[in-house]
């Protein structure tokens, strides 16, 4: 039987600050927070953690009971995500690998969400997350953001970011994309 969204979260997150692990919780809910509100059915987290506690932190989760990927201990380190499953549920953990991760990680706004104080990214770095992923729900979801948080929205930090994502060529049209929709959505 599937966890319920909330006890996963509250689960996951207590095993990260009993391992005292900075994290933020970022995706669809977060997106459910600053947008609106969308069924998910996993959990985002950026780690601020350093190499010589990864080994650490899988064993924390191990002991929790929940499932790690096939050779996790090994590719964490490298590939700078893994993911964790319990109950029908899983988590999609990112370590912190960049500037930007480390605006958010000061940027982060504590939310009382499932029963407890959750952890989440702004609503400025999660639409630049999404207009990283690119994908169709996550189009959605930086829409309804910026509607929402729209008198609240640091545009300023928005394109200033956006900008300096752009310096990787993978992201380089993250900076057109936020254009077109803030043209769209806010002329």
């Amino acid at each position: 039987m599937k966890a319920p969204l909330g006890e996963f979260v509250r689960d996951t997150l207590a095993v990260l600050d009993a391992a005292q692990v900075p994290h933020f919780v970022y995706g669809g809910v977060a997106a459910a927070v600053w947008g609106m509100p969308r069924e998910t059915q996993d959990v985002d987290i950026v780690l601020c953690l350093a190499d010589d506690r990864l080994v650490q932190v899988l064993a924390a989760f191990r002991k929790a009971r929940y499932r790690i990927q096939e050779d996790a201990d090994r590719t964490f380190a490298i590939d700078g995500w893994t993911r964790i499953w319990r109950r029908g549920r899983w988590a999609d953990l990112h370590r912190a690998v960049d500037a930007l991760d480390n605006s958010a990680f000061a940027r982060r706004r504590s939310v009382r969400l499932f029963d407890c104080d959750v952890p989440l990214a702004a609503p400025e770095d999660l639409v630049l997350y999404k207009l990283m992923a690119y994908r169709p729900r996550d189009l959605d979801d930086v829409e309804r953001i910026l509607i929402r948080q729209r008198p609240t929205l640091d545009l300023a930090y928005l394109r200033r970011w956006a900008d300096e994502i752009a310096r990787n060529p993978d992201d380089c049209l993250v900076p057109s994309r936020l254009h077109m929709m803030l043209e769209r959505l806010y002329r």
